[in-house]
C-alpha cells in the first residue's frame, strides 16, 4: 500500500518516496504481464528518489527483480 497525505479538499496525494515509486513501477510491470525474474536492468537519472541503492525505487524494485542491476544515466 502506498503512503499518502490527505489535504483539506479531501484529495489524496501520494508521497514521492522511493518505496512508493518502486511499488508503482512494480504495479505497472504487473499490468503489462512482464516477468520481474526476467528483468536484467533498471535505468534512472540521478534523482535520489529513483536511483538511491539504499532507499530509492531502484532498491525497492531490486527486492523483487533480483537480476535488475541499477544503471544511472548522467545527462
Amino acid at each position: 500500500m502506498m503512503s499518502s497525505n490527505e489535504n483539506s479538499d479531501s484529495q489524496i496525494e501520494v508521497k514521492l518516496s522511493g518505496a512508493n515509486l518502486g511499488r508503482l513501477i512494480l504495479r505497472e510491470i504487473g499490468k503489462a504481464n512482464l516477468d520481474t525474474a526476467a528483468c536484467v536492468g533498471q535505468g534512472y537519472d540521478k534523482a535520489s528518489a529513483m536511483a538511491s541503492g539504499a532507499a530509492g525505487a531502484a532498491a525497492f524494485v531490486n527486492e523483487t527483480a533480483k537480476l535488475a542491476d541499477l544503471i544511472i544515466f548522467i545527462v
